[in-house]
This record gives C-alpha cells, structure tokens and sequence, in this order.
C-alpha cells in the first residue's frame, strides 16, 4: 500500500508520535542509517487532491507533535512512495546531507513574522492616479516596507540565529532561526515592536526550519 511521507527525524527516543496521520491512519516509522522517517498508509482510493485541506490539518498536526521534541526535515505535502523498501532507499541515498541538516537544526525551529499593508491593497493594483504619481507612491510604499523589515529584523536579532526575508507585492515575510527554548521569548518581543499605521505585522511559528536547511 502506498504510503505518504511526513518528516525526517533523527532514529532517537525523542522522536515519536501518538499523533493519528492523514485520513486517521497511524503513523509509522522506518528506520535507516541513523534516520528516522514517519510515515502512514494512504489507500489506493482514496484520493489526496480531492481532501486536500483535511489531509493538510492532520499532516501538520504531526509534524507539529514531532517539532515540539526534535528537530525534523520535513517533506511536501503530499510526498507518497510506494513501500518502506523504497523509503529506506531515500534514507540512504540522503544520510549524509539529512544528519548535517538536523545536526544544524538541533533545538532550533523557524518563526515567522508576516508584514502587510494596513489598507489590504496589494501593491501593483493602478487607480485613477497618474501613471508617474502611481509609480512615486508604489516606491515610497516598498521603501516604507523594506525600511520597517530591516528595523524589526535588528530588533529581533538578540532572539535568533539567522534570520531570511522575502518580499512580495502584498507585503514581506521574514523568517528566523530561534533556538525551540527562546520561543516564546520571540512572540513577546515581536509583541512590543512598534508599527506604522500604514502597516500590520503578525508572528506564526514555530516551524520546522526549512528556510536554513541548505545553511549546514
């Protein structure tokens, strides 16, 4: 029976889940080469795409569950191969790259921290403005956004790692690398951080760290 991928762990005690998987089916593991990778059986009929929200839920779940105990490299939702056969082959073609990873990533989660625009527009919508007003205040917006990322990043420095930003027209996501421990340390520093009233800011997390996998 096919079966779908969550995470690669560490093969150590800390790495385990009561958590049920995608469809209430129990996850299992397989171990190889100093890894560990969970996984449940998804049945031929049942049709991933179609439940695809419901499936999500229970797949975060778990990794969420696992995250909480150690560090995990997870996969696309939804990564299916067919037997534990071809699951061990992963494991050993990958061992040396996964055990630098979650050797890295050891006590360490991602959080996030989501800016926008306050107004919900996205930058790049033209409105009854000239085209040259349109383009002077779509560039004071954008500098206004980078200026912001820049200032919360060097406040938030003493609470993490390393740090990724990454800007879109509806706003910037950065992204740190925050020892599991300091945690809530983060949400209450990012709390006191003052925004414009141009623009929103929210913290998600934690994460697993898929931003700094290639750092190691």
């Amino acid at each position: 029976m096919p079966l779908l991928l969550y995470c690669i762990t560490e093969a150590c005690p800390a790495a385990n889940t009561t958590q049920a998987g995608v469809f209430g089916r129990t996850v299992s593991t397989v171990d190889e080469s100093g890894l560990r990778c969970f996984v449940s059986e998804i049945p031929d009929a049942i049709n991933l795409s179609r439940e695809a929200k419901q499936a999500a839920v229970a797949f975060n779940r778990v990794l969420q569950d696992l995250l909480q105990k150690t560090a995990v490299i997870p996969f696309r939702f939804p990564t299916v191969l067919q037997d534990n056969d071809k699951v061990a082959v992963l494991l050993r073609e990958h061992a040396a790259e996964s055990k630098r990873s979650l050797s890295w990533l050891e006590n360490m989660v991602q959080m996030e921290l989501l800016i926008g625009f306050s107004n919900g527009n996205v930058v790049g919508k033209s409105d009854s403005r000239s085209g040259a007003d349109y383009l002077r205040s779509r560039q004071e917006r954008y500098h206004s956004l980078a200026t912001v990322a820049a200032e919360l990043t060097a406040d938030l420095a003493h609470h993490m790692k390393s740090s990724r930003q990454r800007t879109s027209p509806s706003g910037a996501r950065i992204y740190a690398l925050v020892p599991r421990s300091s945690v809530q340390e983060f949400r209450q520093r990012a709390a006191q951080l003052k925004i414009p009233a141009t623009l929103t800011a929210r913290v998600t997390g934690p994460w697993p760290a898929t931003e700094f996998l290639e750092d190691n």
